[in-house]
């Protein structure tokens, strides 16, 4: 094979010219890069409010690791043009083509690394935007079915979005207290993946406002499942409630949420509604930011999960009719998965939601001979019938629209908890507590 002709000088000068200006770029693209380490590194160090958003700091360290690999490519391809360099200066023709061919090399194992671009330039997010103190602050305006109002993120996708139930570090405390089992632990944070962080907060569907993991409301009247909870909290922790709602214009009167704006003007039900969605942006930063603040104070998150364990007791202690006689849901159901159904509907359906009845009812026409007081079930009728029962109740729990979509994803966050039944977990024989921390 013939060997290809050697370089002109003047092919070896434009190389040159051409390489020099590729190393110049490569420079400020390191330089770049540095910065952008040395910023996520300083945030992480540095700012404490970022602990409450490990989403955030997740966030943060992918920007980092981005930035490594293109610092990686970047110092790959400075090497190689600066053997380019030195075989043109010397007109060494091979050494010029097999710098070549390395460099295309490193840009075909690369590709998100140099795009179209003939040198390395690796693109990592601003690092800059995110912190603490923007993400207490983070309100932003969507459309909800037609209705537009403020949602500081619920989701999921944001650095913002807050710790989730799952994320919670007090699990192991409330569990060793006595307060919480390793079970409720478990439904709880399987449901987290359909509901809201501790820091969320909204104003754009049908309640004047929605708060926290549980997602609880203030409704147009003012009062409601959050209003409820401002007011326990008020009862069992009066200096945090002053220092975290109070102090902060937000307050709960005779059953309904209040807000006080920075004119005095108190506002509850439709009018804080309308006040939520109509106020200018900064004005809805100041009304909602408390509110994410709360959030991400230990009291106020203990308080959302002794909630939710108060819940999915009162959601197994329902009552459910079986002809003249009434038995507690959770006597029917004792699997960790099927008890979190019941939460789940209760949380997302609310309290008197009655689709579990509707299962029941179903399942005794089904089985006409099955035992009518569950409490009875022996462990092989239990092994058998509930199941068949919890089955039922998953393919048809009513869920919001689209409803085909939303019981599927409401069902998938469980479908990791067991089914295995258990006959000493009934809801009617579950031991009192004794709770320091929830009351």
């Amino acid at each position: 094979m013939k060997a290809p002709p050697a370089f002109t000088p003047k092919q070896l000068g434009q190389i040159a010219k051409d390489n020099q200006a590729a190393q110049d770029a490569l420079a400020k693209r390191s330089d770049a890069l540095d910065k952008t380490m040395q910023t996520v590194d300083d945030k992480l160090a540095h700012d404490g409010s970022l602990s409450a958003y490990p989403d955030a700091q997740d966030r943060l360290r992918n920007i980092r690791q981005s930035a490594e690999s293109g610092q990686s490519v970047i110092q790959k391809e400075q090497g190689i043009r600066q053997r380019l360099a030195t075989a043109a200066e010397a007109g060494d023709s091979d050494g010029v083509r097999s710098a070549q061919a390395d460099l295309a090399a490193l840009k075909k194992d690369n590709p998100k690394i140099y795009g179209k671009s003939a040198v390395a330039a690796p693109v990592t997010e601003c690092p800059d935007a995110i912190s603490g103190t923007n993400c207490d602050s983070a309100v932003s305006n969507v459309n909800y079915l037609g209705t537009k109002g403020p949602s500081s993120p619920l989701s999921p996708n944001s650095p913002c979005y807050g710790t989730s139930l799952a994320e919670w570090n007090g699990w192991d405390e409330l569990i060793a207290h006595g307060c919480a089992t390793a079970e409720e632990r478990d439904m709880i944070t399987a449901m987290s993946e359909n509901e809201g962080s501790f820091e969320a907060v909204q104003s754009y569907d049908s309640q004047a406002l929605t708060v926290g993991a549980m997602q609880k409301t203030v409704n147009t009247t003012g009062g409601g499942e959050f209003t409820q909870q401002l007011a326990d909290f008020k009862a069992k922790d009066p200096d945090s409630y002053q220092r975290l709602f109070a102090s902060q214009g937000w307050t709960e009167e005779g059953g309904k949420t209040y807000f006080k704006d920075a004119a005095g003007t108190k506002r509850t039900g439709e009018q804080l509604q309308s006040y939520l969605r109509s106020a200018s942006h900064a004005n809805q930063v100041k009304a909602l930011a408390p509110l994410r603040l709360a959030g991400r104070d230990d009291a106020f998150r203990k308080q959302q999960v002794c909630d939710f364990i108060k819940r999915a007791h009162q959601a197994t202690d329902r009552g459910i009719d079986v002809g003249k006689d009434e038995f507690a849901a959770g006597d029917f159901i004792t699997s960790t998965r099927g008890k979190a159904m019941l939460l789940d509907s209760s949380v997302n359906g609310g309290p008197a939601e009655g689709t579990f009845q509707s299962a029941v009812n179903w399942f005794y026409q089904s089985n006409p001979k099955a035992g009518k007081d569950p409490k009875a079930w022996s462990a092989e009728e239990r092994a058998k019938y509930e199941p068949i029962l919890a089955d039922r109740y998953a393919a048809t729990r009513r869920v919001a629209a689209p409803v085909a979509e939303t019981r599927a994803k409401r069902n998938k966050a469980l479908s990791g908890l067991s089914d295995t039944p258990k006959p000493d977990g009934l809801a009617s024989q579950r031991p009192a507590r004794n709770c320091p921390d929830c009351g």
